[in-house]
């Protein structure tokens, strides 16, 4: 699910004028949509809880073998 994401983030950065190009297309928002939905959404959550707690840094919760553990 990441690489279809930052296949966005590489287009955007590194081939800039096509991906001006496709940015608004359908079928691509569409399939982007998708997997931000799928990662996002997750994500997005996990950030708030870490926020919530003061005996640890967001980055030691955030970190990637506590999304195992939950």
């Amino acid at each position: 699910m990441e690489l279809a994401l930052l296949s966005e983030v590489v287009a955007a950065n590194f081939f800039e004028s096509q991906w001006i190009e496709m940015r608004d297309d359908p079928g691509w928002c569409g399939a982007i949509t998708v997997f931000q939905k799928l990662c996002y959404h997750h994500y997005a959550e996990r950030l708030i809880q870490s926020l919530s707690k003061s005996a640890t840094t967001t980055l030691n919760t955030m970190w990637g073998n506590t999304w195992r553990d939950a």
